[in-house]
């Protein structure tokens, strides 16, 4: 569905289309995985989104 490093919320950003394949994705509720690091500490997160236009 999506990917990025180094998200900011202007360039890199989602706005509803895949940036795998371009396609708007379909609503519906999407789970999510993320890592990132903060003082060399990797963290992990999940959580998921609802997407409704």
């Amino acid at each position: 569905m999506f990917e990025a490093k180094g998200y900011d919320n202007s360039t890199k950003v989602f706005d509803g289309h895949s940036n795998k394949n371009g396609a708007m994705q379909m609503p519906g509720t999407y789970f999510y995985s993320l890592d990132y690091a903060v003082n060399g500490i990797t963290i992990h997160k999940t959580g998921f989104i609802v997407l409704k236009y």
